[in-house]
């Protein structure tokens, strides 16, 4: 008989980035339009601000000085979830969850109390 109805929802956030490398071999300051494409599902981290946005594209201005390479790194996130039943969490889940730093000592600790209590 289940302890209680819940669940331990763990929420990862993986990141991705992408260098942009621009040479200028004029005289002059040149600026570039740069299209990055969307990803669905993924978000722009609060550093990579588009001058605008398209359905399929994120565009930034990037400087480039006369002779030299510009660099642009455009970061992305998206959340990824996990639902695990509180009364289906197992030694190995647990330790899971450690390895990954995705629960703290105290959660540790409340789940090991109802994993004993289930057996």
């Amino acid at each position: 008989m289940p302890l209680c109805k819940a669940a331990l929802v763990c929420l990862i956030f993986a990141g991705s980035g992408c260098w942009h490398y621009r040479p200028n071999r004029d005289t002059a300051t040149r600026t570039v339009v740069i299209e990055h494409p969307v990803r669905s599902g993924w978000k722009l981290t609060d550093d990579a601000v588009p001058v605008e946005s398209s359905a399929s594209y994120h565009r930034f201005r990037l400087a480039v000085e006369a002779r030299k390479t510009a660099t642009l790194l455009v970061k992305k996130y998206r959340p990824v979830s996990s639902r695990y039943e509180i009364t289906n969490v197992t030694d190995d889940h647990i330790k899971f969850f450690l390895s990954q730093k995705m629960i703290n000592p105290e959660v540790e600790r409340g789940l090991r109390k109802i994993h004993r209590a289930e057996k």
